[in-house]
């Protein structure tokens, strides 16, 4: 089967998606269909020259492809006045395309359709020709009006199947696997460059809100837009947004708008037009989408906004062009009759904790908004999902929060991004070099890296990190021992990790517990829990309705 790539041009080879040879086609060297003919209706009569007989019969079709293209040649009679024009054309589908034209002589007429340099789909055809609706003064002087129009409303048709039936349905798959293949890289770019600028959009206000604040304790006035100082924290927003506009904008964006419109160029009949046009649509809209939100935060970051900011203007707001995006995302799966396709909403880190328990004994945690599944290390200890940190899923206690604090033990669930994380290793070093800044006093123990086991992973495993460190709650504050284990999602750019926190001296009493939550931790970030979220928001509603339990539960439950 022909490969249609991504990047680059398209392979075509084979004999499904590429220009089959003429011996795939038929051992004669061409396909010629028989000579059998399919006869527009007749008509009516009473025009002058015109008579009741009056037909376009298609008698020969002969079908050949080579390395230059497709060409169809056609001929047949037609029991019309010499000069009269016929339009000649090819359906496939629901479609109607590649239009010709013919001119009637001495009651025959021949016709080419001809591509050059294109990708056919084999399977069934249909070849038309009938009257044109545009004909010479001398020509309507000859046929009466209602006859013409007889003749354009009933051509003549018959059925062409150009190519071998054995392989018309792996060559619509592998058609229709070119959109999904558009479609999931569409998705990468939107889903990676919304995450970008809203970290940037987030961090950049935090900034202004401090601006302000540090101009009131000052006396100052500042009327209309902050302008943040080009310190290196704003530099950094900056160049690290431009990196990322750069990359998966300007690079893979824009390397996706012209692999669709060579795709769409390349296909002779496109038998999944409706999904077509519907991907273009798309495509505008991401582009608009992105005009408001990087004009946003030009004008946030005192910049210079880009051109689709400008062509986007102020007539939309980004949350609805957001939607709009995930809208139109949606009518393309539909239109390639998809009834399960994968999420357009990236996971925010700010959205509220929800899952289920699973398991008889009840000490098992699946979240479906955050992807993750984790189990309380013995009976006794208890989940908490109140939210003390944006990066806290929940945390684990031996017993009540009252409890915990008197036995000094404490596992916390929390998810971090580091979004410019080029490779395992290079999100590895990144991590460890932010636990060091984020933990006051910060000693470190040991630290190793780790090959979890993992089915859904390349090679069964998934790589992670456990470090071992002490730190305190603030100056001359308590000791406190921490055991960060942290799982690598599978494309690098974020962890799922347990801080295992204890007082120091008392590591050892909590060195199986510790330990026994961290094997149990799983990462649900593999496809087939791409649709985890809606499936089960779908079943607890259910649930809820019939009188079951939601999660986050109570805790005293």
């Amino acid at each position: 089967m022909g490969d249609i790539g991504l990047g680059g041009t398209m392979e075509r080879t084979g004999t499904l998606l590429g220009r089959p040879t003429i011996a795939a086609l038929a051992m004669t060297g061409a396909l010629l269909v028989g000579a059998s003919a399919i006869h527009a209706q007749d008509g009516d009569g009473g025009g002058d020259g015109a008579s009741s007989g009056e037909t376009v019969v298609l008698e020969v079709v002969e079908v050949a492809l080579d390395d230059d293209g497709i060409v169809i040649d056609v001929a047949g009679k037609a029991d019309v006045p010499d000069g009269l024009q016929l339009s000649v054309g090819l359906e496939f589908g629901e479609r109607a395309g590649r239009m010709t034209r013919a001119i009637v002589k001495g009651k025959r007429f021949t016709a080419k359709i001809e591509a050059k340099d294109t990708i056919v789909v084999p399977g069934k055809y249909i070849l038309r020709a009938g009257a044109s609706t545009r004909q010479h003064p001398r020509i309507m002087k000859s046929v009466d009006r209602a006859t013409l129009q007889k003749l354009v409303a009933s051509p003549a048709k018959r059925e062409v199947f150009i190519g071998e039936a054995d392989e018309e349905a792996a060559s619509l798959d592998a058609v229709r696997q070119k959109f999904f293949d558009m479609l999931e890289e569409g998705r990468a770019v939107f889903l990676m460059l919304s995450q970008y600028e809203s970290y940037f959009q987030q961090h950049a206000s935090q900034l202004e809100i401090v601006e302000r604040a540090k101009a009131f304790k000052e006396g100052r006035k500042i009327e209309g837009k902050v302008k943040l100082p080009r310190n290196s924290e704003v530099r950094g927003i900056i160049r690290n947004w431009e990196r990322a506009v750069e990359d998966l904008w300007d690079r893979r964006f824009t390397n996706l708008r012209f692999e669709f419109k060579k795709f769409s160029e390349a296909v002779f009949m496109q038998p999944y037009p409706q999904a077509r046009d519907m991907l273009e649509a798309l495509l505008v809209v991401i582009t608009k989408w992105y005009g408001v939100c990087a004009g946003d935060l030009a004008t946030l970051l005192d910049l210079e906004p880009p051109a689709e900011a400008k062509a986007a203007g102020a007539t939309f707001k980004k949350e609805i062009m957001y939607t709009k995006v995930k809208q139109q995302a949606v009518n393309v799966y539909k239109a390639l009759d998809v009834k399960k396709f994968p999420a357009w909403a990236p996971f925010d880190l700010y959205e509220e904790e929800q899952g289920t328990l699973v398991g008889e004994d009840g000490l098992t945690y699946e979240s479906f908004v955050a992807k993750f599944r984790v189990s309380l290390p013995e009976k006794g200890w208890k989940f908490d999902f109140e939210r003390t940190h944006p990066t806290t899923r929940l945390k684990m206690r031996p017993g009540s929060r009252e409890d915990s604090a008197a036995k000094g033990a404490t596992i916390v669930m929390e998810i971090r991004d580091y979004s410019m994380a080029q490779s395992m290793d290079d999100l590895a070093e990144r991590t460890q070099v932010a636990t060091q800044m984020r933990f006051p006093a910060y000693k470190e123990i040991a630290i190793k890296r780790i090959k979890a086991i993992d089915p859904t992973m390349p090679g069964g495993k998934r790589p992670g990190l456990v470090k071992e460190f002490y730190t305190t709650s603030g100056e001359g504050g308590d000791v406190f021992y921490v055991r960060q284990y942290e799982l690598f999602c599978r494309w690098y750019k974020r962890t799922y990790g347990l801080l295992c926190i204890c007082k120091k001296g008392e590591e050892k009493d909590f060195e199986e517990a510790f330990k026994k939550a961290s094997k149990s931790l799983f990462v649900l970030d593999a496809p087939e829990y791409q649709n985890f979220r809606d499936e089960e928001k779908a079943r607890m509603k259910k649930t809820d309705e019939e009188g079951g339990m939601l999660l986050p539960p109570d805790e005293d439950k």
